[in-house]
């Protein structure tokens, strides 16, 4: 009996799937959340995986990499489970090395489809493995298996294509808007980061920091594009733009990093701009290791001038009291808590207990991922203070961000 796990964030969706899976005769578990499935994967080595690209914590491509950097589960076939045709996101998995994708809702007859013929293929390239590792034995003759051997080759092809890049000023920075709900204006905007490669290929900002990581070329990158942000800022600052905050985050890696305070202090002053203007966005997960080391960092980065962001609050490892003294301003609702908000009960519940955390400690709550007009009134009721989202705004250039905050200036509370 093939054992099939299937690592999805919508107890609905699960259901259906280990329904129709278990009907077909195959041995179905699941998995609520990324790290939850990585251990049942390296627990029970199923022969097949199903995961949803987006979820809290550690998503479907963090998941994929994870597992490929396992020797035991590296070679487990994997099909991304994606809500929408994103052809951006698609290319990105299948150029990770996923096998194949579904897009949600799918049909009974989709679903066996397409994990049998996955199955299948799996079936027949392993046997060619064996056959190719039996007779390279007898020619003792060592060697990696095809898939590790293009994995490495296509880390190292990665990391020269983003060395190149860095140098040939590839990259541009995308600004989606921040509106305050009930003015309907543009407040702020959060700085992401994508890539125009040479062959014509684009790679989302949502998909884009986690390739960076993997090579640990998200140093430069980032702060490339604080320097960036910078010079930007200023430069509306000098044209009366009306525009109260720009968020921009930086990935667990720098924090750990010595002088990491020291080096955003030099390119404030480099670029001469008033630190006040940048909302610094955190993740919960900073706090795993040493807490007590970056509650330090984030109180000197609070005396430099900057705004503090909570970003996915419930998702991670703070605690009500940290949360008390921490130096934040704002609590930002993750987007797998807003999604379908508006028909989950449990994001509802979670939703709600944000802002009223939130406003009872006198800060400010923003819901992220605001995709469509049932999950914006919702959160509206709720009275969550900022909203971010492609039902108000996608992720846009500097240019068009200038030209709507010169339409739509910001009014005041």
């Amino acid at each position: 009996m093939k054992t099939i796990l299937v690592i999805e964030d919508e107890p609905l969706v699960q259901a259906n799937i280990q329904q129709i899976l278990e009907l077909r005769g195959f041995r179905a578990i699941a998995a609520s959340n990324g790290y939850q499935g990585l251990k049942l994967a390296q627990e029970y080595l199923p022969d097949l995986i199903l995961c949803d690209i987006m979820m809290a914590q550690l998503d479907g491509y963090g998941v994929m990499a994870a597992l490929y950097q396992d020797v035991k589960t590296s070679s487990i076939p994997f099909i991304f489970l994606t809500a929408k045709v994103d052809r951006y996101d698609i290319r990105y998995g299948m150029e990770l090395g996923a096998d194949n994708y579904l897009t949600k809702p799918f049909e009974f007859e989709e679903l066996l489809r397409v994990v049998e013929t996955c199955l299948k293929k799996h079936t027949e390239k392993m046997q060619h493995l064996k056959e190719m590792q039996y007779l390279k034995t007898e020619l003792n003759y060592q060697f990696h298996s095809t898939k590790l051997q293009m994995e490495n080759l296509a880390r190292l092809t990665l990391e020269a294509s983003l060395h190149r890049a860095i140098e040939q000023q590839e990259f541009q920075i995308y600004y989606q808007p921040q509106v305050h709900f009930q003015s309907g204006a543009i407040i702020g905007a959060k700085a992401l980061l994508g890539w125009h490669t040479p062959n014509g290929y684009f790679v989302s900002p949502y998909g884009f920091p986690s390739m960076s990581q993997q090579t640990g070329l998200i140093f430069p990158l980032e702060e490339w594009l604080l320097r960036t942000v910078c010079n930007q800022a200023k430069a509306w600052q000098r044209a009366n733009v009306p525009l109260r905050r720009i968020s921009i985050s930086f990935s667990a890696l720098h924090f750990e990093q010595t002088g990491f305070v020291r080096k955003i202090a030099q390119i404030l002053a480099e670029t001469n701009l008033e630190p006040g203007l940048l909302d610094l966005e955190i993740t919960e997960n900073l706090f795993r290791q040493n807490p007590e080391k970056i509650m330090n960092l984030l109180y000197e980065l609070k005396e430099i001038g900057f705004q503090i962001t909570l970003n996915d609050f419930g998702t991670g490892y703070s605690s009500l009291t940290y949360l008390t003294r921490m130096p934040v301003h704002t609590l930002k609702i993750e987007r797998s808590f807003v999604r379908h908000v508006n028909q989950i009960s449990s994001n509802a519940e979670i939703v709600k207990a944000i802002i009223k955390i939130g406003h009872g400690l006198n800060l400010h709550a923003i819901a992220e991922g605001v995709e469509t007009q049932e999950e914006m009134e919702f959160l509206g009721m709720q009275s969550c203070d900022y909203m971010q989202g492609n039902w108000f705004y996608p992720p846009i250039t500097a240019v068009d961000l200038e030209k709507l905050l010169v339409f739509y200036p910001f009014k005041k509370d």
